[in-house]
């Protein structure tokens, strides 16, 4: 039997709270970059911080079943 659509929204939610959760880490230097250039961000000032951003939350979405 297919599970409901709010379960499955319930399922998604938790996947993406979990993966926030383990990438704190890379997530705050993200912030802490993009408010360092706040006033005038440029394209790719940020681009270090966000990939490991993106490698951590990828790879913690993958440890958990859809």
């Amino acid at each position: 039997m297919p599970a409901s659509s709010a379960e499955a929204e319930k399922r998604f939610v938790r996947r993406m709270a979990a993966a926030f959760a383990e990438c704190s880490i890379p997530a705050k230097q993200y912030g802490q970059c993009i408010k360092t250039h706040l006033d005038g961000v440029q394209k790719g000032a940020c681009e270090k911080e966000f990939a490991s951003l993106n490698r951590c939350f990828r790879a913690a979405l993958r440890k958990r079943p859809a």
